[in-house]
């Protein structure tokens, strides 16, 4: 499965609930999810509930994402828990297709969380937009962090090398 291709197809079917949507205070994160797992071609599609550290998890084709919805006139703390999903699906170990699927309430754009909603960018081998009424789906396929190589042992006090 491409999963690109899924995000970005659904994101398309569904515009018109999404933007309805959004003004659901409470229940839009939940609800986005459980759509994406109703309309996943595969079944091993999982979501949050599943005590899984990502929204969204597959075995198989082995994928993890994680979802947000958030608009410029949300709180700023949005910014850093954004930031902190991407890195945690930086460093998801194994051969993992890591997306982040940030939704973004198009409507208070003016601000200075709008600007970086709809401007930031994170590592990336995939990226695509998807615009609907009142919102943009902002799709990463996140790339992996390189593994720094290990750490080389200083020599122990008094020894010379």
């Amino acid at each position: 499965m491409k999963w690109m291709a899924f995000f970005k197809a659904f994101f398309k079917s569904e515009a018109k609930d999404i933007s309805k949507m959004l003004d659901a205070g409470g229940c839009r994160e939940g609800w986005l999810q459980g759509e994406l797992f109703l309309r996943a071609p595969h079944a091993t599609l999982q979501t949050n509930a599943t005590r899984r550290k990502y929204d969204l998890y597959s075995k198989r084709p082995a994928m993890v994402a994680e979802v947000k919805i958030c608009g410029g006139d949300y709180q700023s703390k949005m910014q850093a828990l954004i930031e902190s999903d991407v890195q945690k699906l930086r460093t998801a170990l194994g051969n993992t297709q890591r997306f982040m699927i940030l939704l973004v309430d198009t409507r208070c754009r003016g601000s200075s969380l709008g600007k970086w909603l709809l401007t930031q960018d994170f590592p990336h081998t995939e990226y695509c937009d998807v615009k609907g009424t009142h919102f943009t789906a902002r799709i990463w396929k996140i790339r992996q962090t390189r593994r720094d190589p290990p750490l080389r042992r200083l020599p122990a006090r008094g020894s010379i090398r």
